[in-house]
């Protein structure tokens, strides 16, 4: 044992203070990742949803370009976090609705099983990257072929 200040040390006392030092490091340096992981879906989820969105916007007025599909679908968006695409000839609908403080994209379709469903905004761990993950937490993949796979589903292409 030695002294520090009148008090007596003893080598049980040293390693419990270490560890306490050690502890508060390592839950300052996760809630330090984890704030800056907040920030960066806080910045980045709304750009995800809007190329979400936009791509889905933007198929749509493709396949009113073609040829004989004119009215086949209809893009509507309600502000900055709702879209619906409905099917003129059969009003059956796809929509898609953004939640930013819980970072995800709620959709409905009338075509899909199951008919309502969700994608999550998550970072990746240690980037400033994120990505859209299903209900399984299993990453979304091609963000083209998800669109895309459910305009074909609503024209009953499938």
């Amino acid at each position: 044992m030695c002294k520090s200040g009148g008090a007596t040390l003893s080598t049980w006392s040293k390693d419990i203070a270490r560890r306490f030092r050690d502890k508060r490091e390592t839950q300052l340096v996760r809630d330090k990742k984890l704030l800056q992981a907040e920030e960066t879906l806080k910045r980045r989820g709304p750009e995800m949803w809007q190329q979400l969105r936009g791509l889905v916007a933007g198929r749509c007025a493709e396949i009113k370009a073609e040829p004989g599909l004119k009215n086949a679908l209809s893009f509507n968006s309600s502000g900055t976090e709702t879209f619906l695409v409905t099917r003129n000839d059969s009003q059956k609908t796809f929509t898609g609705t953004f939640n930013p403080k819980n970072h995800c994209v709620e959709f409905s379709s009338s075509k899909c099983s199951p008919s309502q469903f969700k994608l999550e905004i998550q970072g990746m761990d240690g980037t400033s990257d994120v990505l859209f993950v299903d209900e399984k937490r299993q990453p979304l993949g091609d963000t083209e072929s998800f669109v895309n796979d459910h305009l074909e589903s609503l024209l009953e292409m499938d």
